[in-house]
């Protein structure tokens, strides 16, 4: 990045290699997250303790890695209703080899693997991690074995499973096997925030340094230092917040995009707003030259807090700078440029026949 030594571009320059930095921080930030997300994602989790042992010392801690090894085939009790109506994760019973009982959160697949005589031979071992008993899954659990005593007689005689022994013989905690142990969410939602920004700085720099480039390129370096002393000469800059600086013989718009314009350069200018669900996104004022084409100025698009009175304050500021200056959105003016625009084409042809027919 060449700079012109002249103090009022390279700093633009200089805050240019400030975004630059940013981007690429924020992008290794992305890729740190996804390192990290993936390393959880497949970090290696130890089964040491089973829901037995866990549910005798009274554990009551969620997320813990547990398993079981069922020796019954699961009783569906409950479930959680999904949109389509369709049954997938549920809530069982299950039994061990010593015939004690648990409640696992499991998915039907996982069912279906354990739905068969054979696992009162071969017992299947289950893993997940513990997670709270509530209220709702408690009065499920007991409600269906009461309202099912044909098939729970042995249950309920047996064990006398009520609501004020429950907890004696459920335990307060349960086996999520469908929940992952580790939430790696919070990764992929930094991962996405951190590249969102990254792309959004590295648009803004190379637009920044696009139009810097091609700005500065239509002006030689005496141009361009005159251009600067006459920003500084300003006392008082009721735009400068805006990055917008109306000298002597230029308007310069320092923002996004970069604008240098000679005052006798613009033809047509018009305060314009865009909406957006009925709100404004955006604020500026539309200039037309006949060479150089269309520019926004003193845009709204980069934080600037504009009204209609700034901005026609401006426009006329604009018009003491050029009386021939075309002021207003209207069929009149819109025919005018385009008449201009097209004696300016001819002309522009023309010029360009003559060169070719001398040569």
């Amino acid at each position: 990045m060449k700079f012109l030594n002249i103090e009022v571009f390279d700093k633009l320059y200089k805050r240019m290699y400030l975004i630059l930095f940013m981007a690429i921080l924020f992008l290794i930030g992305s890729s740190l997250f996804i390192y990290f997300g993936y390393k959880k994602e497949h970090e290696v989790i130890n089964y040491d303790k089973d829901m037995y042992e866990l549910i005798s010392n009274n554990y009551t801690k969620e997320n813990f890695p547990s398993y079981i090894e069922v020796n019954s085939i699961p009783v569906l009790f409950g479930y959680y209703k999904t949109d389509d109506e369709e049954e997938n994760a549920g809530f069982y019973f299950v039994e061990d080899k010593n015939q004690n009982s648990y409640i696992v959160y499991m998915e039907k697949s996982l069912f279906e693997e354990m739905n068969n005589e054979e696992i009162y031979e071969k017992p299947i071992t289950i893993t997940g991690k513990t997670s709270l008993i509530t209220e709702d899954i408690k009065n499920i659990a007991i409600d269906t074995l009461l309202e099912n005593e044909s098939e729970y007689d042995e249950a309920i005689e047996e064990q006398e499973v009520t609501k004020e022994n429950f907890k004696e013989r459920y335990g307060s905690i349960y086996l999520d096997t469908v929940t992952p142990i580790y939430n790696t969410i919070p990764y992929y939602i930094g991962t996405s925030f951190s590249l969102m920004l990254s792309i959004v700085l590295f648009i803004i720099y190379f637009v920044k340094l696009y139009t810097l480039k091609k700005t500065t390129k239509k002006y030689s370096k005496e141009e361009l230092q005159k251009i600067a002393a006459e920003i500084y000469a300003i006392k008082e800059n009721d735009y400068k917040s805006m990055n917008l600086y109306l000298t002597k013989n230029y308007v310069v718009d320092l923002s996004l995009k970069i604008v240098i314009l000679k005052y006798e350069d613009i033809i047509w200018a018009y305060p314009r707003t865009s909406y957006a669900s009925g709100l404004v996104v955006n604020r500026a004022i539309r200039v037309y030259t006949l060479n150089d084409g269309m520019f926004d100025i003193a845009n709204t698009n980069y934080g600037n807090k504009i009204t209609d009175e700034i901005l026609d304050k401006i426009i006329e500021e604009l018009k003491t700078k050029n009386k021939q200056l075309l002021i207003g959105d209207n069929k009149e003016n819109k025919e005018i440029i385009k008449e201009r625009m097209k004696q300016n084409k001819a002309k522009k042809r023309f010029e360009r026949k003559k060169t070719i027919d001398n040569k």
